[in-house]
């Protein structure tokens, strides 16, 4: 997941690191209030948690394409029915995304 906000000051979308699966972690993980630097107008202040938005990392999704598309040339040779089944593996990783997108925007502290 990547989450973002936005500046207080120009409106922009600001991104916020970090490595959290709900708002319960990220409590956890930076407190209520999150600070966050706008790299357009270089303001600093403080966001509460709430105003933290998560949308989807392509970057999981890209990395299970590559090692479908490697079960799916290395099973080819042994069982070519199931060697298609690895195409399952991208799909799988989309929904656990979304999934975990929807319930960190859904859920409010």
């Amino acid at each position: 997941m990547r989450f973002f906000s936005y500046c207080n000051s120009c409106r922009e979308e600001v991104k916020i690191k970090s490595m959290a699966t709900s708002r319960v972690d990220m409590v956890k993980d930076h407190g209520e209030m999150i600070n966050y630097n706008c790299d357009k107008c270089g303001s600093s202040d403080k966001k509460h948690l709430n105003d933290v938005k998560a949308r989807i990392s392509y970057l999981p999704i890209i990395i299970s394409i590559v090692i479908a598309i490697m079960v799916t040339m290395i099973l080819w040779n042994f069982v070519y029915a199931v060697s298609t089944l690895s195409i399952l593996i991208p799909i799988f990783a989309y929904q656990q995304q979304s999934n975990d997108v929807n319930g960190f925007n859904r859920y409010r502290i």
